[in-house]
C-alpha cells in the first residue's frame, strides 16, 4: 500500500502568556510513521520575553518525556518559524510552552503533516 501524507493542526493560533501545555490530554498522532511539526511565533511583547517549546510524548499514564526542542534549545526572542521531524514518537504527542520575562505574550500556532510509508 503506498503512503500518504495528512495535514493537521496541533495548537491552533492563540496568545501564550503562561506556562502551559497543550493539547491537554495530547494529539493521538499513532497512525503516522513520521510527522513534521512547524512552529509559527509571531511578533512578542512584554519585557525581555522568552519563549522555549518542547514537544512532549504522552505514555499511556498521561506521564510525558520529551522528545525535541524547537529552535535547537535557545529561547526564542523573536517572530520566527521553526521546524523539528519526529519518528519513533509513540502515540500521543503535546507541545510545552514555557515562557519568560515580564508580562510576555506571544502569538503561536502548530501544524503539521504526518505520513504513513
Amino acid at each position: 500500500m503506498a503512503g500518504f501524507y495528512q495535514e493537521f493542526t496541533l495548537v491552533p493560533q492563540q496568545n501564550v502568556t503562561a506556562n502551559t501545555t497543550l493539547p491537554t490530554n495530547g494529539m493521538d498522532l499513532g497512525l503516522f510513521d513520521e510527522v513534521r511539526l512547524f512552529l509559527t511565533v509571531g511578533a512578542p511583547t512584554g519585557t525581555s520575553p522568552t519563549l522555549t517549546v518542547n514537544v512532549l510524548g504522552v505514555d499511556p499514564d498521561g506521564g510525558t518525556v520529551q522528545l525535541a526542542q524547537f529552535n535547537s534549545g535557545s529561547a526564542i526572542t523573536a517572530a520566527g518559524e521553526w521546524t523539528v521531524s519526529l519518528v519513533n514518537f509513540g502515540r500521543r504527542i503535546q507541545i510545552q510552552f514555557v515562557v519568560g520575562g515580564t508580562t510576555p505574550s506571544f502569538p503561536v500556532k502548530v501544524t503539521g503533516v504526518g505520513k504513513t510509508y
